[in-house]
């Protein structure tokens, strides 16, 4: 019998790869060639980045089964890392 899983994954699991693969995908599309002005796509790109790195952290905390309370350097992590690739 296998355990019951604290959270589940249409909670955080789901919500997570969907960011991911959004934040991903935005990525490409403000990266690359956009119709979009350099005004608008600059901060869309950070907005993308933001969220694919929110998206990993909600997977993370469903495949570790941890909740937020307990990822407080995973979380200083990602905001140290979305924050380094904003300014660069």
């Amino acid at each position: 019998m296998q355990p019951k899983l604290a959270i589940s994954f249409q909670q955080r699991g789901l919500p997570g790869l969907l960011c991911i693969f959004l934040g991903i995908g935005l990525c490409f599309v403000f990266r690359n060639s956009s119709a979009w002005s350099g005004d608008v796509k600059q901060p869309m790109y950070w907005f993308a980045q933001l969220l694919a790195a929110g998206g990993a952290n909600l997977l993370g905390s469903y495949v570790w089964q941890k909740p937020w309370s307990a990822m407080k350097n995973e979380l200083a992590a990602s905001a140290t890392l979305v924050g380094t690739m904003i300014l660069l």
